[in-house]
């Protein structure tokens, strides 16, 4: 902040100064050292509020930023799996932030004429004071590589019973979540050969998405939950269908999975297969899977695809097969070459192409929210980083 020789001079939370008043208060002066203190002063008063405004205007800003760059982090690890690329995640330890503050007073009293004693002149004749202020931020950022055999582990370990349990009663659409973290569902395949890279061949999944759909509609009409077991076995998850004789959906569910109709609750164990009517066999997806399973609903321009940057998947006829056939209401990763799209949710630029999520879309915009969750479930921080790296911005 600075102020170049103007006729006013204003400080936060202070009076208001102005030239010729300050002329009038010197005049017939015989020090300058009274100039020096009021403006001083009027500096100091200022800068108590540099503190304060910094978290103020610095806090929201800090918070916008780190959570718009995760986001684009995590979506451009999304698309770099769609193109087979290495995905890389880069965690952020902490910033540190330091604030300065500087004032200086020139030009206030010209020197005397060599006496031992100031004297002060006409003040017609001294130019006029210049007051300059300036504010500079010094932030350092320390980052962390995910890397290293512990987090390899856990972004391939699968997805346990109490994460399903904890999302679906914080209020999550089992629907969605199941179609994100679930590979096999008592015999029912979604889609296992999209866990990893693009396949050729149209996957297997509509009769689980079906299942699904039933028990999403359990669950609006608040007859299906996710909860643990009872005093016997209070590890145990069980799947809790409550007046499911007749109602539609239920009846359909434990048709398509071969549950028994007379049946209330159903524990969840893993593994392949159909259970004994009183199981569901269930096996879940490990972190690194599930992003593959989402990244297959990155739409790639035609010109990729034609240079075969991306696997080309085919239905059984022949035909090419749309994933969002599998994908439709859960998630999309729309793609636009030019500038960024304006109605992106968010955004990253991949290999000269933009790829974002909609704004308006809703339920692409739920299930990223879900995949950050699970994220920071299974997976948490890269560990045994004594040495982060570090990057310092500006100050002195």
């Amino acid at each position: 902040m600075t102020s170049k020789h103007t006729p006013l001079l204003h400080f936060p939370h202070s009076a208001r100064i102005t030239l010729a008043g300050l002329c009038e208060t010197l005049r017939g002066r015989k020090s300058v050292l009274t100039a020096i203190v009021l403006l001083a002063s009027l500096a100091i008063t200022g800068c108590t509020q540099i503190g304060p405004m910094s978290v103020r205007n610095g806090r929201p800003r800090y918070n916008q930023a780190f959570a718009y760059s995760t986001d684009e982090e995590l979506l451009l690890n999304i698309v770099r799996l769609r193109y087979r690329d290495t995905p890389f995640f880069l965690n952020v330890d902490k910033v540190a932030a330091s604030v300065y503050a500087s004032a200086d007073i020139s030009g206030l009293y010209p020197l005397g004429d060599g006496s031992s004693n100031l004297r002060m002149r006409r003040f017609s004749n001294v130019a006029p004071p210049h007051f300059s202020a300036s504010v500079n931020e010094s932030p350092t950022v320390f980052y962390s590589p995910m890397e290293g055999e512990r987090y390899a582990r856990q972004m391939m370990s699968r997805l346990n019973f109490d994460v399903l349990l904890l999302l679906v009663n914080s209020g999550w659409s089992i629907e969605r979540l199941m179609a994100v973290t679930l590979q096999e569902m008592n015999g029912l395949k979604n889609a296992p050969t999209a866990s990893g890279p693009t396949p050729s061949k149209e996957p297997e999944f509509r009769e689980f998405r079906e299942a699904l759909r039933c028990l999403r509609s359990l669950q609006v009409k608040g007859l299906v939950e996710l909860a643990k077991g009872d005093a016997e076995d209070e590890s145990a998850v069980y799947l809790r269908i409550t007046n499911g004789e007749k109602d539609e959906d239920a009846v359909k569910f434990k048709k398509m999975l071969g549950l028994s109709k007379d049946q209330t609750n159903f524990q969840l164990k893993a593994g392949m297969g159909r259970g004994d009517g009183e199981s569901i066999y269930v096996i879940t997806r490990p972190v690194i899977s599930t992003l593959n399973y989402l990244s297959q609903s990155v739409i790639a321009p035609d010109s990729d695809v034609t240079a075969g940057r991306v696997t080309k998947t085919l239905q059984n006829s022949g035909a090419p097969f749309d994933w969002q056939d599998l994908f439709s209401g859960i998630f999309k990763i729309q793609s636009s070459s030019g500038l960024k799209p304006r109605n992106a949710s968010t955004a990253v630029e991949y290999r000269g192409t933009w790829f974002y999520i909609a704004d308006n879309d809703l339920d692409s915009k739920s299930t990223f929210s879900l995949l950050t969750q699970i994220l920071a479930l299974q997976s948490g921080k890269a560990a045994g980083k004594e040495t982060p790296l570090t990057f310092s911005f500006g100050g002195k």
